[in-house]
């Protein structure tokens, strides 16, 4: 059973449930599908929404032409020489002298 539970989670649809929140997942990328482009350009890519985007709930949460205060996520995992990703990701800095 919770197999189950983890395989649906990461499934693909929770992602970009929580992504809606303005949330991350740790695989965004079987989430993709489940977003429309202006969506993951938004939430994932740090560009201003292209049009009214909604949230989870249904109702518009962000208004065309806002930029996620958050910016673009920018994760690079580092594989070990066992090809084991590390637990936590790797920082890299951005262009505003801020770290991820």
């Amino acid at each position: 059973m919770a197999y189950e539970y983890m395989n649906w989670w990461l499934s693909g649809w929770p992602g970009a449930f929580i992504a809606r929140q303005g949330y991350y997942i740790s695989n965004p990328q079987r989430s993709s599908s489940y977003l429309e482009q202006s969506e993951w350009d938004y939430w994932y890519n740090g560009k201003p929404a292209g049009q009214p985007l909604k949230g989870p709930d249904g109702n518009i949460s962000v208004q065309r032409g806002q930029v996620r205060s958050g910016k673009a996520i920018r994760i690079a995992l580092v594989m070990s020489p066992y090809g084991i990703p590390p637990c936590q990701p790797t920082i890299i800095p951005c262009k505003n002298g801020m770290n991820l």
